[in-house]
């Protein structure tokens, strides 16, 4: 892809984050207008430091740190109660656990260390190997305990 290419593309998804996050912050009654225009101001800030873009890929534990810090704050500025701050850490921890989360962090990082080629071998071999994994196993009859066998072979209807 091109310097170009990516520049649009990632000004499109600056875009669309920014949208998403405006309408979270007007759907959210107990933020204040000037709560929600100073926590929007930052987050277009964030979103356009060109940090963002060179800053190397997060793994989980960070990302935790961060989840965890940013609710402390919160809470302290009583923008969110105790409640509120768990259901949040649990709905961020929980998709952090999923294989696939784990594999889009690990391809992250091969990117940013091996560049995109060989970030993509990997990727393309982790599918592979799910999709041998998914695949229905044959079992014969020594796979089934003898104690099962005996029992399958006792029910037959005998002819």
């Amino acid at each position: 892809m091109s310097p170009q290419a990516d520049a649009q593309l990632t000004e499109q998804a600056r875009k669309r984050l920014l949208a998403e996050f405006e309408n979270l912050l007007g759907e959210e009654r107990e933020i204040d207008a000037a709560d929600r225009d100073a926590l929007l101001r930052h987050f277009t800030d964030a979103l356009n430091d060109p940090a963002i873009l060179t800053a190397p890929p997060a793994d989980a534990d960070t990302v935790r740190e961060s989840l965890r810090s940013t609710l402390e704050l919160l809470q302290q500025n009583r923008v969110i109660g105790a409640g509120d701050s768990a259901n949040l850490k649990r709905q961020f921890e929980e998709p952090l656990e999923s294989e696939s989360m784990q594999r889009a962090m690990e391809f992250a990082k091969r990117r940013s260390s091996d560049g995109e080629d060989k970030a993509l071998e990997w990727l393309a071999g982790q599918a592979a190997a799910a999709k041998a994994d998914a695949a229905p196993q044959t079992l014969g009859q020594d796979a089934i305990p003898p104690h099962l066998a005996g029992s399958l072979q006792a029910r037959r209807p005998r002819r």
